[in-house]
């Protein structure tokens, strides 16, 4: 794996170097480019909804005395099931399906609460949820891309995406210097290439919402 600094972007290794704060909605798109697209593409033509992947710590985040306050008092099994409860309910409205072939809900989605909310943010089931189901534009930027390198075209063909605020990190598996791809979705989306340099321009979260997450779940658009 390469993890190379893009010429006008960011990049940063993940779980290395990434800021504490650095927080990211991040979709698997269905390709058969990894274990996880091909599992994305049984459930979506379209996108999964991986999570809402942060970087931080509990001792790095503030929260208000009465966050800390509840969720202190409460044991962690309290707050997984409160989270699965709620998830329960939304996770096919949202494709949020498990990573795995063989699950649907919602051990592995809870398990992504318990470590991305609640470890690392010390966040509530609630406001947890609250950063899952926020598909407004507002504060969104590409943050996050993950690629696997095909070598017979020598470009880098993306499977994951994620918007948030800056720095830019990026996953790839050979050198940047290749361009990236945007991969043919069975939902009828088009290929088109990416800038390696700049592909924040290309790949702006208001197009991914409405080419990619509304035509997976037309609600959100509504």
């Amino acid at each position: 794996m390469t993890v190379e600094t893009l010429s006008s972007v960011p990049s940063i290794e993940i779980d290395s170097n990434v800021p504490r704060n650095w927080a990211s909605l991040m979709f698997q798109l269905p390709t058969d480019r990894n274990e996880a697209g091909r599992a994305c593409s049984l459930k979506s033509n379209f996108f999964c909804l991986q999570g809402y992947r942060t970087m931080g710590d509990r001792s790095a985040h503030e929260e208000s005395d009465y966050e800390s306050d509840y969720l202190s008092d409460l044991p962690t099994e309290e707050l997984a099931n409160e989270f699965s409860s709620t998830i329960d309910m939304w996770w096919t409205s949202i494709n949020m399906f498990s990573d795995k072939d063989n699950e649907e809900c919602c051990e592995d989605q809870t398990n992504k609460y318990l470590l991305y909310g609640l470890i690392y943010r010390n966040m509530s089931p609630t406001v947890y949820f609250s950063h899952l189901t926020n598909f407004w534009d507002t504060g969104k930027q590409l943050n996050y891309i993950g690629a696997d390198y095909d070598a017979n075209r020598c470009v880098n063909i993306i499977t994951e995406l994620g918007f948030g605020e800056p720095p830019l990190v990026v996953h790839a598996f050979q050198t940047l210097a290749h361009p990236f791809v945007f991969p043919a979705l069975p939902g009828g989306v088009a290929s088109f290439p990416v800038t390696n340099t700049n592909p924040s321009s290309a790949l702006t979260y208001t197009w991914f919402k409405h080419n990619v997450i509304c035509r997976g779940q037309p609600w959100i658009c509504r």
